[in-house]
C-alpha cells in the first residue's frame, strides 16, 4: 500500500472543493445530453425510448412525414431541449442540473398522451462515472 500525503490533500482541499463540483456537474450535464445521442436513458443500462410513429412504416404519421422526419432522431429537431440541460447551481454540498424548457418534464416523465422518454434523472451509471472522476481527480492532486 502506498503512502498517503494527507498534508498535501488538506492543503489542496480549498481547490478541490471549488473545482470538483464543477467537474462533476459538467460530467452530469454531458451524461444527460448524451441521452439524445443514445436515444434512451442510461440508469444502469440504456433504456431505449419508445419508437415514434413517423418512423414506423404503415402508420399514418409515417405516410405523411418527410424523408428527413422519418430518419431524424427522437426528440431532436432543433436541439433546444438537449441544449437546455444545464448546471444551474454548484457548491461542494450540492449541484443542481436543470432543464427549464416548458415541455421537458412531460417528455422526461411521460403523460397520458406522451410516452416517457427520460433523458435526465438518477442514474447508477452516472454515479459510477462520478466516483471514477473524483478518484482520478484526488489521485492527480496527490501525485503533484
Amino acid at each position: 500500500m502506498g503512502k498517503w500525503n494527507f498534508a498535501k490533500l488538506e492543503k489542496e482541499m480549498p481547490r478541490l472543493k471549488r473545482e470538483l463540483p464543477i467537474i462533476c456537474g459538467d460530467l452530469a450535464v454531458n451524461f444527460f445530453r448524451d441521452s439524445f445521442n443514445k436515444q434512451g436513458f442510461d440508469s444502469s443500462n440504456v433504456q431505449k425510448w419508445k419508437e415514434v410513429q413517423r418512423r414506423i412504416s404503415g402508420t399514418k404519421a409515417h405516410k405523411y412525414a418527410t424523408k428527413s422526419a422519418r430518419t431524424r432522431a427522437i426528440l431532436v429537431k432543433s436541439g433546444a431541449l438537449r441544449r437546455a440541460t444545464l448546471r444551474k447551481y454548484t457548491s461542494f454540498a450540492k449541484t443542481v442540473i436543470i432543464n427549464e424548457m416548458p415541455y421537458a418534464k412531460v417528455h422526461n416523465e411521460g403523460s397520458k398522451n406522451m410516452p416517457k422518454r427520460q433523458f435526465i434523472g438518477q442514474s447508477k451509471s452516472l454515479d459510477k462515472k462520478t466516483i471514477q472522476e473524483i478518484d482520478r481527480y484526488v489521485k492527480k492532486i496527490l501525485k503533484k
